[in-house]
C-alpha cells in the first residue's frame, strides 16, 4: 500500500512541492564496487567535464570563477559550484555562505551488502532539486555519461544507456515509466516531491502498537550531521531535513515561496520519539585530484530504530530517502532506506 498524500499534514505539503527529477545509469561491472568510491570519482569528473563545456577561457582548469562577470549565467556554477553571489539572495532568507547543490548522486547498492559485487548490474543515479536545474538536465546527463565512459576502465564498468523514472500512484509504487530512447533529453521528468513520497509503500514497522511503533531506518552511506553533535536524536535529524528542503526550494524553485510553517505541538511530538542507536563512525576520505586535496567522507554509519508514534513524520523521512541528509550528498553521503524502500527498481536504495 502507497503513502497517502492525503494523509500527509497541512505543515509539510509545502515543502514537498519542491520538484525534482531522477535519472539512472545502469551499468555492468567486472570487480566489487563501493559507493565511497565510485561516486566521489564521478562527482569530481563531472565537475571537470562541466567546466570545460561552459567556461570560455582556454585556461579553465586553473581559472578561479570568483570575480567571472559570467558566473551568474553560467551552467557550470549554477548547477556545479553554486555560490551565494553566483545565485543571489533568492526568496526570503539569508543565503548560505555554501549553498546547497540542485543535484545528488548516489549508487544503490543491494539490501543489506556494502558495494556492488562483481558480475552484477550496478546504477548510477542523479537526482536534479528544483525547476531551474531540472532545465538544465540535459547538459547535466550528458556530462555525466562522458564521465562513465572515461571511467569505465578506471572501475571495470561498461555503461549502458540512460534512464528516467516517474512516480507512479495506485497498487503498484514500486512502478516506474521508461520513455523513448532520448525522451528524457527533451521531455519534462520532473514532479513534485508530493508526488514521489506517495508513490512509496507505507514503511514496515517492527511492533504495530499505536503510538507506540518501531522504526528502523539503515544509513548506507556516512552521515555528515554537525545538528547531532555527540548523540544521535531525532529532532535534529528531522530538522536538517526540514531546513535541508527549505534551502533548496528557495534557491531552485524562488517561485514558490511556501515553507510551511511548523508548530510548536509537531516539534514537540518529535521530541517524544525516542532513538536506539547502533550507530558506529566510518572514517572515510577519498583524495580529489581537481581540488589537490583530501575529502573527509567520514561519519555515522549503520541502524537507528525510531520508537514512538513516528506517522506524521514518515513524509519528512521519505524527503530525506530522496535528497540524502546532512553534508556532501553528492559525494554520495547521508542516504538511508526504510524497510520496502531500497528494493524500488532502478530509483535510489538510500
Amino acid at each position: 500500500m502507497p503513502l497517502s498524500s492525503q494523509n500527509i499534514s497541512y505543515e509539510i505539503k509545502p515543502l514537498l512541492n519542491l520538484e525534482i527529477a531522477v535519472f539512472r545509469l545502469p551499468f555492468r561491472t567486472e570487480t566489487d564496487l563501493r559507493s565511497l568510491d565510485v561516486v566521489p570519482a564521478f562527482r569530481s569528473l563531472l565537475g571537470a567535464i562541466l567546466k570545460g563545456r561552459f567556461c570560455p577561457f582556454p585556461d579553465y582548469g586553473k581559472r578561479s570563477c570568483e570575480g567571472c562577470n559570467r558566473a551568474s549565467a553560467c551552467c557550470y556554477t549554477i548547477l556545479f559550484a553554486p555560490t551565494c553571489k553566483t545565485i543571489g539572495n533568492k526568496g526570503k532568507g539569508l543565503c548560505h555562505a555554501d549553498p546547497p547543490r540542485p543535484y545528488t548522486l548516489s549508487m544503490p547498492l543491494p539490501p543489506g551488502d556494502e558495494m556492488v559485487r562483481q558480475g552484477k548490474e550496478g546504477s548510477l543515479v542523479l537526482t536534479l532539486i528544483g525547476t531551474e536545474a531540472i532545465r538544465f538536465r540535459r547538459p547535466m546527463l550528458e556530462s555525466l555519461f562522458h564521465a562513465a565512459v572515461t571511467l569505465r576502465k578506471e572501475f571495470s564498468i561498461t555503461p549502458l544507456s540512460w534512464q528516467a523514472f516517474e512516480p507512479e500512484k495506485g497498487d503498484n509504487p514500486a512502478g516506474f515509466s521508461i520513455p523513448e530512447e532520448n525522451d528524457i533529453l527533451w521531455g519534462d521528468p520532473g514532479a513534485p516531491l508530493l508526488r514521489w513520497i506517495s508513490a512509496l509503500p507505507v514503511p514496515g514497522r517492527l511492533m504495530v502498537s499505536p503510538g507506540d511503533d518501531l522504526l528502523e531506518l539503515r544509513f548506507c552511506t556516512p552521515l555528515q550531521l554537525k545538528r547531532m553533535q555527540k548523540q544521535f536524536t531525532f529532532l535534529p535529524f528531522l530538522q536538517s531535513v526540514i531546513a535541508r528542503l527549505r534551502d533548496l526550494k528557495r534557491t531552485y524553485q524562488p517561485e514558490d515561496n511556501d515553507m510551511g510553517t511548523f508548530s510548536r505541538g509537531f516539534f514537540k511530538r518529535a521530541e517524544e520519539i525516542t532513538t536506539y542507536s547502533n550507530l558506529t563512525l566510518e572514517k572515510a576520505s577519498w583524495f580529489s585530484r581537481h581540488r589537490n586535496k583530501t575529502i573527509s567522507l567520514r561519519g555515522l554509519t549503520g541502524k537507528l530504530i525510531l520508537k514512538g508514534d513516528v506517522t506524521d513524520f514518515v513524509p519528512l523521512l521519505a524527503a530525506g530517502f530522496f535528497l540524502g541528509v546532512g553534508s556532501k550528498t553528492v559525494y554520495g553521503l547521508g542516504r538511508f532506506d526504510l524497510e520496502g524502500w531500497e528494493e524500488l527498481p532502478g530509483v535510489i536504495s538510500l
